[in-house]
C-alpha cells in the first residue's frame, strides 16, 4: 500500500451529493402509502428540508467540510435509510400476515428500497472517508483512509483523490454483489457499514423481488 500522498488541495464541492440524494428522495413517491411511516410525508418533508439547508449552508459556509455540513449530510442519509428500512419492514410484516399485496406494490417498493440504500450509504461513504471531503484534500497519508482504492497503488495517480462518484460505484457494487468488489474497507466502521448494507440490499432483493416474481408466475 502507497503511504506517501501528494496532496491535490481540490476540495469536491456537494453538487453530486445533493443531486444523488434529491433523486433518491423522489424514488420515495413510488412507494405506496401504506408502506411509509405515517404520516408518509415525515420522512420525505425531513429529507427534503435538510437537502435546502445543506444547499443553503454550501454557499454560507466557504469550507465544504465543516462539521455542520457534515452533520447534516449523515443526518439526510440517515433519514432516507430510516425511510427505507421501515418501507422494506412494513411489506415483510404484511406479507408475514399474508395480505393481498400485488406485484407492482412489490416491486415499487423494492426498487426504492435498493436505490436508496446505494445512494444513502454513497453519501456516508463519502462523508466518512479519510474524515470528509476536506481531510482527503489535505492528507499526506493514505494510511488512515477508510477503504482503499486501486488507485492508491498506480504511480500515475500520486495526487488522485476518490470523489463522490467513485463511492457511489463502491456503494452500487456492495449492494449488487453483497460484498466488496475492487474497493475493499480497511476500518472496522466501514466493514460495518457495508454490512449493514449488504444485508439490506439481501433483504430488498432476495424478499421483496422474489416475492414479487412468484406472484406473477402464479398470476
Amino acid at each position: 500500500m502507497t503511504h506517501q500522498w501528494e496532496p491535490t488541495g481540490d476540495v469536491e464541492q456537494r453538487t453530486w451529493v445533493l443531486t444523488a440524494v434529491l433523486a433518491a428522495l423522489a424514488i420515495q413517491f413510488l412507494i405506496p402509502t401504506q408502506f411509509r411511516l405515517n404520516p408518509a410525508w415525515v420522512l420525505p418533508t425531513a429529507a427534503a428540508a435538510l437537502a435546502v439547508l445543506l444547499i443553503i449552508g454550501g454557499r454560507a459556509v466557504e469550507d465544504p467540510g465543516h462539521w455542520g455540513l457534515r452533520a447534516m449530510a449523515v443526518a439526510l442519509s440517515a433519514a432516507l435509510a430510516l425511510g427505507n428500512l421501515l418501507g422494506v419492514a412494513h411489506l415483510i410484516a404484511a406479507l408475514l400476515r399474508g395480505g393481498g399485496i400485488d406485484a407492482q406494490s412489490l416491486f415499487a417498493v423494492g426498487a426504492a428500497a435498493w436505490v436508496t440504500n446505494v445512494v444513502a450509504f454513497a453519501v456516508v461513504y463519502w462523508e466518512l472517508d479519510g474524515d470528509g471531503p476536506v481531510a482527503r484534500s489535505r492528507r499526506t497519508d493514505v494510511s488512515q483512509a477508510d477503504f482503499f482504492f486501486q488507485q492508491y497503488e498506480l504511480p500515475t495517480h500520486s495526487r488522485w483523490q476518490p470523489r463522490f462518484i467513485d463511492y457511489l460505484y463502491v456503494s452500487f457494487t456492495n449492494a449488487t454483489a453483497f460484498s466488496p468488489t475492487d474497493t475493499l474497507p480497511l476500518r472496522s466502521r466501514a466493514k460495518s457499514l457495508m454490512a449493514l448494507q449488504s444485508f439490506v440490499a439481501l433483504v430488498a432483493v432476495a424478499v421483496v423481488f422474489a416475492r414479487g416474481v412468484n406472484i406473477l408466475a402464479a398470476s
